[in-house]
């Protein structure tokens, strides 16, 4: 029965970080997709490219004079973001170019936890944007040029027309704020079923 509980209470925390996953802007804003754009003009096959987003892991290859294009690798708030790594191929051998699930897991902790010699976090950032409407046209993908430096690679930001009178950036304080009461009753009703739950467990024990 108590196991019972803690599934419940699961659900209703998975429920309520859905529900703000998909939580319409505040008025007068807007979500605009954007991308990442990867340039770069050196030979970077010495290097390996991982774009860890949410649960999935991708991997990415840059190639020399043209650009390549990232995408949100799901739906949802979850995967409205992404961490570009670069990592040296003799580092990165066990890994094959299409991971399991199991192995994206593996990745992406490993990563997390900079336990991968030599890796390096190169960027993070945003596959949507929250913007006032009027600006809505004014969202540019973002774009970087990667390049070998003295302690393995670096992403250089490339500056976007019009991007410092009107930056594609999202509120964070507007963003969130739509959502609290939302997932804050999630978490009051989980800590009211697993409280239930204890004391039920508490209950059962006494009585035997």
């Amino acid at each position: 029965m108590f196991r019972q509980y803690l599934l419940l209470a699961a659900l209703i925390l998975l429920a309520a970080w859905a529900a703000y996953a998909d939580v319409a802007p505040p008025d007068g804003y807007v979500r605009v997709s954007r991308s990442i754009i990867l340039h770069t003009d050196e030979d970077l096959s010495d290097y390996r490219f991982f774009l860890v987003s949410g649960n999935l892991v991708k991997e990415v290859v840059p190639v020399k004079g043209q650009e390549v294009t990232l995408s949100s690798l799901g739906g949802g708030a979850r995967y409205s973001g992404g961490t570009l790594y670069a990592i040296p191929k003799a580092n990165a051998t066990k890994y094959p170019p299409t991971l399991d699930r199991d192995q994206m897991e593996e990745l992406s902790s490993m990563l997390f936890d900079k336990k991968i010699k030599g890796a390096t976090e190169l960027l993070r950032e945003g596959f949507s944007a929250e913007v006032k409407k009027e600006d809505e046209k004014t969202v540019r993908n973002a774009e970087y040029r990667l390049s070998k430096a003295a302690d393995g690679i670096k992403a250089e930001k490339l500056p976007s027309p019009g991007q410092q009178s009107n930056p594609a950036v999202s509120d964070p304080v507007k963003s969130q704020t739509s959502a609290l009461p939302l997932v804050a009753s999630g978490l009051l009703v989980a800590g009211a079923v697993l409280g239930a739950g204890v004391w039920y467990r508490r209950k059962k024990a006494n009585d035997q």
